[in-house]
């Protein structure tokens, strides 16, 4: 019965990503279980996007997650970066982030580092 059960969790993680190259819209709670943005995942063009202004390239994808970096759109020099996993089976999510906010690129100052992590768990709307 337990093999059974993964055989059809297997299946069905896989189930969501269409094979065209559609993209496939989760939505997305925190660890708190509040709402968060959407996750849009086109799995044939490794992108995802997080809400309307966070861009990721896919990085790996393996039968039980998917590891994206984010992309810097900003137009802005920054100095650090962003790293998303997913987990395909059961949706939950860990974002990582690490920056270095200079307040002017003329100034003394070294700067404030900020590391953080973000944890929830996204899901397909069931029709």
């Amino acid at each position: 019965m337990k093999k059974l059960l993964l055989l059809v969790l297997l299946v069905t993680s896989t189930a969501p990503y269409p094979a065209d190259g559609r993209p496939v819209t989760f939505q997305c709670t925190t660890a708190e279980g509040e709402p968060a943005a959407d996750l849009i995942v086109t799995l044939e063009r490794r992108a995802m996007s997080w809400g309307s202004n966070s861009q990721y390239q896919i990085h790996n994808i393996t039968e039980r997650y998917l590891s994206a970096y984010r992309i810097d759109t900003s137009g802005t020099e920054t100095t650090g970066g962003e790293v998303w996993i997913l987990n395909r089976i059961n949706g939950d999510y860990l974002r990582a982030s690490i920056e270095l906010a200079v307040s002017s690129p003329n100034s003394s100052d070294p700067g404030k580092l900020t590391a953080r992590t973000f944890r929830g768990r996204c899901s397909r709307p069931i029709l």
